[in-house]
Formats: C-alpha cells, sequence, structure tokens
C-alpha cells in the first residue's frame, strides 16, 4: 500500500489540527498526507475531499510509503505507540551504544508516535520519536537545532537520528512531573522564572517561524500582525506537560514550535492556560506581569493578541476531542472579553 505526500504553494485560511499553525508549513509550502486516491481526488488537484478547501491549487504529489494509520489524521493527536518497534529499538541501542533493558511508555503529550523512558545498560534517557514521512517530522529536526541554545532551561539532547524511517530525539532523562497551573499552585514562581531566563537568551540564526506568519490568519486586518513583531526567542506552547518540575527549577520542553517575536507573548500565551486551570483574568495576568516584558505590552498589542487566541482556540476546539481544548477555548473566549 502507498500514501500520496501532496505540497500546495499557497495556504488554506484555516486547516487546523492541534498546531497553533494549522497543517505542516515551511516557506509556504503546505504538505498533507493522504491515503492513495485518483489524482482527480488530491487534495488541491481538484475533487471534493476534506480538504477541499485546497481545491484548483496547484500541488505536486508523490507515492510514499504507506505511513502506519496511527497518525493519518491530520485533524487528530498522533496515537501513542506503546511498544517500542524492533527497528527503534535498535536505533536507539545503536546511538546509546548499549542494548536496551527497560521502556517505560510516557502517556502525557500528544505529538509524538514515540515518548518513552529508555533504560540501557549504562543510563536512562527520554526518547520521543515520529517516522519520517509523518506531516510534522520537522518538529524533531527544529528541537535538535535549537536545543543547544537553550542550554540549562530544557533537558539536555544526547543524540538525534534519521534512520530506516524514523526520526528520535534521546534527552538526558529528568526525575520530575508536570507543572500544577491552578491557582493555590507553588510551581508558578519556577515557571515564570524558567520563562524570563528563556527571555535572556539571544534567538538563533535558525529559521524560525514568526509570530506575524504563524497568526496571519487569525488577524482581522495584516496591519495588526505588526503588533507581534520582535526578534525575542519564544517557545509559545505552554501547555503544563511541557514543564518538568524538577527540585530546584523548571525545565521546559517540547521545542518544536519555538518562533521569534515580541518578548511580551510567552507569557500572554502563558496567561490563558492559567485561566483554563482556575485563575480569573485579572489573576493571570497579575501572574504574567512577573515577566520584564509584560511592562512593554501595549494594551492595543494584548487586545489584538486575545482577538486572534479565540478565533485560534475556536477552530481547534471545533476539531479537537482532547479534554483540553473546550477549557482553553472557553479561557481564550474569557480573556478577549477582558480586553475588550
Amino acid at each position: 500500500m502507498t500514501a500520496v505526500m501532496v505540497e500546495l504553494t499557497r495556504r488554506p485560511q484555516i486547516l487546523a489540527g492541534h498546531d497553533p499553525d494549522g497543517v505542516v508549513l515551511v516557506d509556504d509550502v503546505e504538505v498533507l498526507l493522504a491515503d492513495a486516491l485518483p489524482s482527480d481526488a488530491l487534495p488541491g488537484c481538484g475533487g471534493d475531499t476534506p480538504y477541499n478547501q485546497n481545491a484548483g491549487w496547484d500541488c505536486n504529489w508523490t507515492s510514499v510509503p504507506a505511513p502506519p494509520p496511527i497518525w493519518r489524521t491530520p485533524t487528530m493527536p498522533t496515537q501513542r505507540l506503546t511498544d517500542l518497534p524492533d527497528t527503534v529499538r535498535r536505533l536507539i541501542e545503536q546511538a546509546a551504544g548499549a542494548p536496551v533493558v527497560d521502556v517505560g511508555t510516557i502517556s502525557a503529550g500528544l505529538n509524538s508516535a514515540i515518548a518513552a523512558r529508555v533504560r540501557t545498560r549504562d543510563s536512562t534517557v527520554f526518547v520521543k520519536g515520529l517516522p519520517a514521512v509523518h506531516p510534522r517530522v520537522w518538529t524533531q529536526k527544529r528541537e535538535a537545532l535549537i536545543s543547544p541554545h537553550v542550554q540549562g532551561i530544557a533537558p539536555h539532547l544526547l543524540w538525534h537520528v534519521e534512520d530506516s524511517g524514523w526520526s528520535l530525539l534521546g534527552f538526558e532523562y529528568v526525575e520530575g512531573g508536570h507543572a500544577d497551573y491552578t491557582p493555590t499552585s507553588h510551581d508558578l514562581p519556577a515557571v515564570m522564572a524558567g520563562m524570563i531566563r528563556l527571555a535572556e537568551i539571544p534567538a538563533p540564526a535558525l529559521e524560525l517561524k514568526a509570530m506575524t506568519h504563524r497568526f496571519r490568519s487569525y488577524v482581522d486586518e495584516p496591519a495588526d500582525l505588526s503588533w507581534f513583531a520582535g526578534d525575542s526567542l519564544l517557545h509559545t506552547e505552554w501547555n503544563p506537560h511541557n514543564i518538568l518540575i524538577t527540585e530546584d527549577q523548571a525545565l521546559i520542553v517540547d521545542w518544536g514550535w519555538a518562533s521569534t517575536g515580541a518578548a511580551w507573548i510567552d507569557p500572554a500565551l502563558w496567561l490563558l492556560w492559567l485561566i483554563a486551570h482556575g485563575h480569573t483574568c485579572d489573576q493571570a495576568e497579575q501572574a504574567a506581569a512577573a515577566h520584564p516584558a509584560w511592562a512593554h505590552a501595549p494594551a492595543e498589542g494584548l487586545r489584538v493578541l486575545a482577538h486572534v487566541q479565540r478565533r485560534l482556540w475556536d477552530s481547534i476546539a471545533d476539531e479537537s476531542q482532547d479534554d483540553w481544548a473546550t477549557p482553553m477555548q472557553e479561557a481564550a473566549r474569557a480573556w478577549e472579553k477582558h480586553r475588550t
């Protein structure tokens, strides 16, 4: 069986899955995958398909090995494998230089087919991986490239393997729990401390997404995008599962959506998660105000961002079956009203 990889040279208004930017986007090229279909039914090549908003677009398509059914549907999260395929085990052993003796699957997170604590004869590592033809495999490469620049606020990357149809990242294994974002949590100062340290890191000379680009489908006027312009390094994905609370600090993980933009955007995106976990809008903004960049956040820029986030989370909640999507939609709506 084969699949079809389709490259579209324009971007649809919204083709939302769980990613804030919709489907995969690299230099204005969209990459979608579908089961083998006749050419007149391919997305972007005419026909009545789930991607019919692309109909009439120019496209190129090629046959590729059929991906596992765990991730073929772009609007669903990537299903987690509970057992390491033999090929993946072999690649890990080659990278680690020792045989695997124990594997513990990590249940948190949405974007990796493999997320596991792997113990070899010599060490323990955290491994995350995607099939090489997965539409978001570029996030693996992004993490590998950015890792040297975020030492001290993120787990250390030990190795990156792209071989035998898989992309695998091996990180030092860090004991810790995910952040608690509820109003009485003692984790919030540590999360903010990590966010502030991130703001002190110059954006590396990598091809990172710009927030002006990521939000372009959600503004009313193109001129509104100017509020988000900047050269600060941003994480942007402040889901509590992306924060590991250790004995002495908060470590930030999952850097696939690292971007550049105005420095105040990260605390503003974080506060939405606080609202979704029980904070009032005033409480959430007070927590965000501990970030030095918050003092420079323009009121109109915050209003526009609140509007953008409401539109974005409306689109995600309409498509998503995850239990966190509706609380985030409600939080975004509350913050938009607060900022109007």
